[in-house]
């Protein structure tokens, strides 16, 4: 579909395929703001088609689809290498090997207070450390709940 032939109604639709809300889009092709009128020239089938189309053509630009990434990453990766910028060739080849699943990021965490592995005996005793540091901190009796 080509251009609408009232340029407004192009500018109308082309802002909103751009996100902005239909007030904004109709106050910006330049019409006076009026939330209605610009309700009303949204459901219009000519505008409605073409917001439709731009919208489909806009996403079909910005589409980044797995293998488009990983030919993009090689040639970063290529690039790089054949600048002697081995820092950043590496850093691809390690995002090559994170997409296409070669390479998987592993990260091990560690509870510092693991308070539920403690038994009785050992949970006391840490209550009575930390009563007697807070003690000691504000010089009084520790505040208890």
């Amino acid at each position: 579909m080509p251009a609408l032939k009232n340029p407004k109604h192009e500018l109308f639709a082309v802002g909103i395929s751009k996100g902005k809300s239909a007030t904004q889009a109709y106050k910006d092709a330049g019409y006076s703001p009026a939330r209605q009128n610009a309700s009303a020239l949204m459901s219009k089938h000519d505008i409605a088609s073409r917001i439709a189309e731009l919208q489909t053509t806009t996403a079909k630009r910005t589409e980044w689809t797995l293998e488009r990434l990983v030919a993009r990453v090689a040639k970063i990766a290529e690039n790089a290498e054949a600048a002697n910028q081995y820092g950043p060739a590496v850093s691809a080849m390690k995002e090559l090997g994170i997409l296409t699943g070669l390479r998987v990021e592993k990260s091990e965490r560690k509870n510092v207070n693991a308070v539920a592995e403690l038994d009785e005996a050992e949970l006391d005793e840490r209550i009575a450390q930390l009563a007697a540091r807070e003690k000691e901190a504000t010089g009084g009796p520790p505040i208890t709940h």
